[in-house]
Parts: structure tokens; sequence; C-alpha cells
């Protein structure tokens, strides 16, 4: 099968016996970024420090409610694309909380991540579905390992070691189908087995190895769920991260392209105050028509855009969304959002490195 490597990335090879061990990634060959302008920019840093001053003490942003976890690792994810790049100290401080926050309460034994926040089985007081806090607290430590600057030599070799368990925790607890279930056991499990495989792309892409046997039955999984006909917010995470997997050679994928593109024409398609899962729906529609570039990602930012601009509130953050979401409604969740959307062009987190959007647009939209 064709692949199309959209994270170029140094990927272990495997010897004969699975399991996971890291191998420091080769130095990125970065795609210069696009540049923005000074308006988006102003307003990106207005919504960063209002994320500084709500962060808790313990690293978490506990304005999220019973989606914490996940929440705080996109606004870790956030904070940490400007710390790569701007010389804050206070941004990198928020993203050290929030590592060490992981790093101290993941699971030694399991590698679940967030398994001293509470000795629920559900982790009920802080989030009520824990797979999309271990998914999402995996992928933000994956993006931070690879940040230079930031930790110490022993505060890396501790993270790595995170890493590697959470990456064997999420192939334990895999279900036969493919999928992971949003407690690990039972309840929904489409748009929490994309989260999943979001986590172990980016850990592959950081040098970690991932069992090759965990990625195709979720890839299976998720191929099956293309066919489907989906709601909005559904079709956009299982073709994102298709086309983030590389495996993007068949047509069911053609066709969830041109869905995600047909609900991102119009200003109405952003006007994300009367969507439902309005933050979950634009942050894999918005990674979507990121890997496709060109006329696909300039109509996408421009319009996403407009929208973040004209909504934020006079303090730096974002409305919280009323209308139906995957997680709970939080000016901390939509505000770390939409500084996700607004800082992709500019390529600092490496999971939006080295995309070869020239080629993905070729198998996909038949674009010479």
């Amino acid at each position: 099968m064709k692949r199309i490597i959209v994270v170029c990335a140094l990927i272990t090879v495997l010897v004969g016996v699975w399991g996971c061990r890291h191998t420091p990634a080769e130095p990125l060959n970065t795609a210069p970024e696009i540049k923005i302008s000074a308006e988006t920019e102003k307003s990106i840093v207005k919504g960063l420090n209002w994320l500084l001053a709500s962060q808790s003490k313990d690293g978490l942003w506990r304005g999220a409610g019973n989606y914490t976890l996940p929440v705080s690792s996109m606004a870790g994810l956030a904070l940490l694309s400007h710390a790569s790049e701007d010389a804050s100290m206070d941004y990198i401080i928020a993203v050290r909380k929030l590592a060490t926050f992981f790093l101290e309460n993941a699971d030694p034994d399991s590698g679940f991540l967030c398994h001293n926040v509470s000795k629920s089985p559900t982790l009920v007081d802080v989030d009520d579905r824990p797979a999309y806090g271990h998914a999402f607290g995996l992928l933000f430590l994956a993006q931070a390992c690879q940040s230079e600057g930031i930790f110490k030599e022993d505060e890396q070799n501790r993270m790595r070691a995170v890493i590697i368990s959470a990456i064997h925790f999420i192939e334990k607890h895999q279900h036969p189908s493919g999928c992971w279930y949003q407690n690990y056991v039972n309840g929904h499990n489409e748009i929490v087995t994309a989260s999943h495989v979001q986590a172990l792309m980016a850990a592959q892409g950081a040098g970690f190895e991932v069992n090759r046997k965990t990625i195709n039955k979720a890839l299976e999984f998720n191929r099956i769920c293309l066919r489907k006909k989906a709601t909005p917010s559904r079709n956009a995470s299982f073709t994102a991260v298709q086309i983030i997997s590389g495996e993007i050679d068949n047509e069911p994928l053609k066709k969830a392209v041109k869905r995600v593109l047909e609900n991102c024409k119009t200003p109405e398609d952003f006007d994300l105050e009367k969507l439902s899962f309005a933050n979950f729906r634009h942050l894999y529609a918005s990674m979507v028509c990121y890997h496709l570039g060109g006329q696909s990602w300039e109509n996408y930012s421009t319009l996403s855009t407009k929208w973040y601009m004209s909504k934020q509130n006079s303090d730096g953050s974002w409305p919280q969304m009323t209308k139906v979401h995957a997680l709970q409604p939080s000016k901390e969740y939509t505000t770390a959002v939409a500084c996700l959307i607004l800082q992709m062009s500019k390529r600092a987190l490496p999971i939006f490195k080295n995309i070869d959007s020239k080629s993905i647009r070729k198998e996909l939209l038949d674009e010479e």
C-alpha cells in the first residue's frame, strides 16, 4: 500500500521484539513557517496570556471541569507552540508545570498517565472519560520531549520513560476490534480511537517505537468509520488521523476529505457558537486543511481567523461553546483550541512540520 509520509522523523526499526524504546529523532528539516499578521499574533498572545493566568498551581486548567486532562494538554500544546520560539519564561514555566504533573502522576506500573489524580477507575472527579486524558497527555508529552531549552537532561529522561510506559498502556488496552473505549472498558469509541492514533503517531514521530500491529488494527477500525455517514466532527477526526497516519490511497478517504472541505466553505461553517461539537470539529478539520495546504488551508485559515478575531473576549479568552460538545464546554477549551489553530501556520510543533502537502493534494484531491 502506498504511504505518504506526512511527518518526517526517525522511526526506529523493529528488531524482532515488540515493545517500545526510544531512539532520539534526527533534527527535522523544517519547512518555512507561513507568516501571520501582526494583529493575529497580538490576538494569540492575549489568548496565551489568559491561559497562563488561568492555570492551576498543579499545572492543570481545572476550569475545564470534568475534561480537565485533555483540555490541559491542548492548552499545553498551545503554549508550547509559542515557548519553542519565544524567550518568555512564563510560557516555559507553564509548560514545565504541566509536564511535571504528568510525570508525578503517571502510574509507574501500568503506564496510565493520570493514575494518582483519583483512585476511582474512571476518574469521575476530574475526568469521566479518562481515555481522552491519556491520549492527549501522550500527545503533549511527545511534543514537549522534542523541545530544546525547556527541560533538563534528567527531566528529559523521566519524560521518555513515562512516554514509553504510556505507549505500552495504550497497546495493552486496545480492543480486539482496533478501537479504544472512553474509559478503556466500554462506551463511545470512534473519536476516542482517533485521539489515540494521533498520539501514537506523534510518539512514533518523536522516535519512540510503537507496535505496528496496534497502528494497523486502529487504522482498519478507522477506515470502517470513514465509510459511515458521520457527523461533521466525527468525519473530521476520522479523516485527519487517516491522513496523519500516511495511509491515504483509498476512495473512502477521498470522499471524507470532500465532506470536510464542504463543511469549511462559508462563514456559517465557522460560527462556532451555533455548531454542535464545534471545538472538536474544528480541532480536526483544521488539521485536515493544514495537511492539504494550498488553497484548502488558505480558505480555512482566512475564515477561522476572521471568526476568532471577532469573538475574542477583552481578557484574551474565547467564549465557551454552549451547544453539544464532546468535551465539557469551557473558556479554557475554546481558548486552547483557538490558540492552537491560529498558530498552526507557524509550524512550531513537530506534528506540524515537514508535511508534503503537494503529494497529499495529488492523492486526495487529484491535483497535479
